[in-house]
């Protein structure tokens, strides 16, 4: 392949951004905000390390998710793992949050967890209308 031919990148889809984004909140929920706050200490994804590895691994396959372009149903299947893998980062936030302390408030890096969910549905939306568009279009041939 020449420079000046064109290369076809599927990498250019909606659903890599959606998953871009969902990844991206993934590592901003792990490294920058608080899980929650006490009144002496804030509480970081990274000071846990089930947590943090929940975490990692939710921004991980997000960023997986994104380069499986030419294979559809695996990244179908990656968008359900994805968001498997955030509601038990949650629910893990959760007990752990109830299990703290009574004067602890909940910080913003839950919040961010959020964004891989939301990514995660839109993105297998997505890719599952790409899926239905190529089928039709190959039995009409």
């Amino acid at each position: 392949m020449y420079f000046w031919q064109k290369k076809e990148n599927m990498i250019q889809r909606i659903q890599s951004i959606y998953l871009t984004i969902a990844g991206a909140g993934a590592l901003l929920s792990a490294f920058l905000f608080p899980m929650w706050t006490s009144q002496d200490f804030d509480y970081f994804a990274s000071a846990d390390t089930v947590l943090f590895s929940i975490v990692l691994a939710v921004a991980v396959i997000s960023f997986i998710a994104v380069f499986l372009y030419k294979n559809r149903s695996l990244q179908m299947k990656f968008c359900s793992l994805n968001l498997i893998v955030t509601l038990a980062a949650l629910a893990y936030i959760a007990f752990q949050y109830l299990n703290y302390e009574a004067g602890s408030t909940i910080g913003v890096g839950p919040f961010f967890l959020i964004l891989p969910v939301i990514g995660s549905i839109l993105a297998k939306r997505n890719i599952k209308k790409d899926d239905d568009l190529i089928r039709s279009v190959d039995r009409i041939r």
